[in-house]
C-alpha cells in the first residue's frame, strides 16, 4: 500500500480503479454530532467506538460497501478527522485495493463543506474524472441492514436521476426525519422535512416511510443541478435542496428496504442523539459477563467480528472498553470509552445528583471519565 497527497486527498493507494458498473461511492463522514456532546469533542461522529471489539460507526457503512463488491470509495471528511483517518488506514485500506480517497473539506473548499450537497459539488470534478456514471452517497454515522446490489440495480432499471433508500419508523419517531409518500411504481410524490404530523403508511398504521440518507444520483444530473442550486447560496443540503429539485422534476424514486429473511423489518438506525446511540448499542449488547445476546439485529452484518457491546445495569451500555463494578446501579446510562466507575455508583432518573455530575439528554445519562474525576474532586 502506498500513500500520496494531492488535491486535498490522502490516497491510501495509487492503483487505478475498476469501478463497480460505473458507480462510485462517496461516504459523508464529516459530521460533528453536536447532540452527542462530550463524546465528539475530540473526534468526528463516524469515528465513535461501537463496542469493545474496536469497531467504529463508520465500519458498518464500509462493510456494506465491501460486501457489495466496491474496491474504491471517496471519504468526505471535515470535523476533527484525524482519528477517523487513522482507523481507515489501519482497518480498511487493504479491503479497498483500488483506494480510499480521503477528501478533507479544509483542503478542498474555503470554509469547508457547506452542507451535504456542497460536499458532492466540491467532489464533482473528481467523480467525473473517475468515470462515475452514478454516485452512491452513504452516511458514515448510521447502522443499516442493506444489500446495496439490488438497490443499485433498481436505480439503473428505473433510469431515474435520483433514487433514495426508504425505511419505516413509528410515526412518533419519524417527525425527526424526512417523511415520504410513494406511489405504487416507486415514484416519490411528496417529501416533508421533519413534519409535526408525519404521513402514515396506510390508515392508522402508526408507521411512516422516511428517507435513510442513502442515495444514488446520476452524475450528469448532479452536474446540471448542483451549480444552479449553489448559486448565491452559502450552504446546500441533499434533503432540503437536491431532493426537492428531483421532486419538482418528478425524477425521484424510492427503494424500500426489504424485510429480512426472518420476516422482520430491516434494521436501520440513525445515530443522531445519545438516545439513538444507547439504543443501538443495546440492540447488540450482551449482559455483563456474558458472551453473546444471540443473533445480531442485522441480517447483512458484514463485519469481520462482532462488536462485543457490553450491557450493564438497566438499559445501559458501554460504548467501548471500560470498568464497572458489580455493585454499581445504572439506569438508562451510556458510558464513554475507558470509563472507570467507582464502587457504589448509582445513576437513576433525572435526580439532582445526576444533573450535577453527569449529563442527561433525552432519556439518557452520559458519563465520561472527566465527569467521574470532577465528581470525585468535589466530593473530597
Amino acid at each position: 500500500m502506498s500513500q500520496r497527497h494531492g488535491g486535498g486527498a490522502l490516497m491510501l493507494t495509487q492503483k487505478r480503479p475498476n469501478l463497480l458498473n460505473g458507480c462510485l461511492p462517496i461516504v459523508l463522514a464529516g459530521g460533528r454530532g453536536k447532540r452527542l456532546y462530550e463524546l465528539t469533542e475530540e473526534s468526528c461522529k463516524p469515528a465513535l467506538p461501537f463496542g469493545a471489539g474496536g469497531q467504529r460507526l463508520v465500519d458498518f457503512t464500509l462493510a456494506s460497501l465491501r460486501a457489495a463488491g466496491f474496491t474504491r470509495a471517496i471519504i468526505a471528511t471535515q470535523y476533527r478527522p484525524a482519528p477517523l483517518i487513522r482507523h481507515l488506514r489501519d482497518r480498511w485500506a487493504d479491503a479497498f485495493p483500488d483506494g480510499l480517497l480521503i477528501r478533507d473539506a479544509t483542503r478542498l473548499s474555503r470554509g469547508g463543506y457547506r452542507g451535504t450537497a456542497h460536499a458532492l459539488l466540491a467532489n464533482l470534478d473528481l467523480l467525473e474524472r473517475e468515470g462515475a456514471n452514478d454516485v452512491l452517497v452513504m452516511p458514515a454515522d448510521q447502522i443499516c441492514d442493506i444489500d446495496l446490489r439490488p438497490f443499485i440495480q433498481r436505480h439503473r432499471l428505473s433510469d431515474a436521476p435520483a433514487t433514495l433508500v426508504a425505511a419505516t419508523l413509528s410515526s412518533s419517531d419519524a417527525e425527526h426525519h424526512s417523511v415520504l409518500e410513494v406511489a405504487r411504481d416507486g415514484h416519490v410524490s411528496a417529501l416533508t422535512h421533519r413534519p409535526s404530523a408525519p404521513a402514515e403508511i396506510g390508515e392508522n398504521s402508526g408507521r411512516s416511510l422516511v428517507a435513510t440518507g442513502i442515495y444514488l444520483f446520476k452524475t450528469a444530473w448532479l452536474r446540471k443541478e448542483l451549480p444552479e442550486l449553489s448559486r448565491g447560496r452559502f450552504d446546500i443540503s441533499i434533503e432540503a435542496d437536491l431532493l426537492e429539485a428531483a421532486l419538482r422534476e418528478k425524477a425521484l424514486q424510492a427503494y424500500r428496504l426489504p424485510r429480512s429473511d426472518t420476516g422482520r423489518e430491516a434494521y436501520w438506525r440513525d445515530i443522531d442523539t445519545l438516545d439513538d446511540y444507547r439504543s443501538a448499542l443495546l440492540d447488540f449488547a450482551a449482559p455483563q459477563g456474558g458472551t453473546t445476546r444471540g443473533s445480531p439485529p442485522l441480517n447483512c452484518l458484514h463485519l469481520e467480528a462482532q462488536p462485543g457491546v457490553i450491557g450493564v445495569g438497566r438499559r445501559s451500555a458501554l460504548t467501548a472498553k471500560g470498568a464497572v463494578s458489580r455493585d454499581c446501579h445504572l439506569t438508562d446510562t451510556l458510558l464513554a470509552p475507558d470509563v472507570s466507575l467507582p464502587a457504589g455508583t448509582i445513576v437513576e432518573g433525572i435526580g439532582r445528583t445526576n444533573m450535577r455530575w453527569f449529563r442527561r439528554s433525552g432519556d439518557t445519562n452520559l458519563i465520561t471519565q472527566a465527569m467521574v474525576d470532577r465528581s470525585r474532586e468535589r466530593l473530597h
